[in-house]
Parts: C-alpha cells; structure tokens; sequence
C-alpha cells in the first residue's frame, strides 16, 4: 500500500507597504489558471524545507533565507490526484516582487 503524496507550498509575505503576498496563476491541471501558493511535490530523497526552497526558486525565480513552519495540510480529498498531504511554510520578504502575468 502506498501512502499519500507529500508536496510543500510557500506563503512568502512581502513586509514593504501594502503588504502582500506572492501567488502563482496554475498552469497545468488539476485548478489551471488558478491562483495558488508556489509548491509542488518533494523529489525522492529530499528534505522538505529544500522543497519548498526549490519548488519557489523554480515557480517565482525568488529566494529566501528564511523559512517558518506554518502548517501541515491533510484533509481527504482536497487533491483530486489522490490523498495529498502538504507541508506549509511562512516566508518573509523585505522588498516587492514585480508583477508577472503568464508563464
């Protein structure tokens, strides 16, 4: 039996006036075109902080230094890929991200 997949997501805050905070418009199925939270799914033989850190570099090409633990996610049924359990992190950004439609 295998168990669930395990994926992390970035809430990056930028602190600068009006703060805000960094989303990503889905470009592939499931919620295309819909706005989300950088993340994605932990490769084999990967801490999961190094996901995160991964997975925001590659989906934004923004770093950050420091990352918080914000929550574990695991309601049934909130992936339709199957059972998904999703490791949070709260990061902290002292500049502003320029706007970027599309991919």
């Amino acid at each position: 039996m295998r168990g669930p997949a395990l994926t992390v997501d970035v809430a990056l805050i930028a602190t600068t006036p009006p703060s805000s905070v960094l989303l990503i418009e889905r470009a592939h199925d499931p919620f295309a075109g819909a706005w989300a939270l950088p993340g994605g799914f932990v490769e084999q033989g990967e801490r999961v902080r190094d996901a995160a850190l991964r997975e925001l570099a590659e989906e934004t090409s923004v770093s950050a230094d420091e990352l918080t633990l914000l929550g574990v996610y695991d309601t049934p049924g909130r992936d339709p890929r199957g059972p998904t359990v999703s490791v949070t992190y709260l990061g902290l950004l002292a500049r502003r991200v320029p706007a970027r439609r599309g991919r």
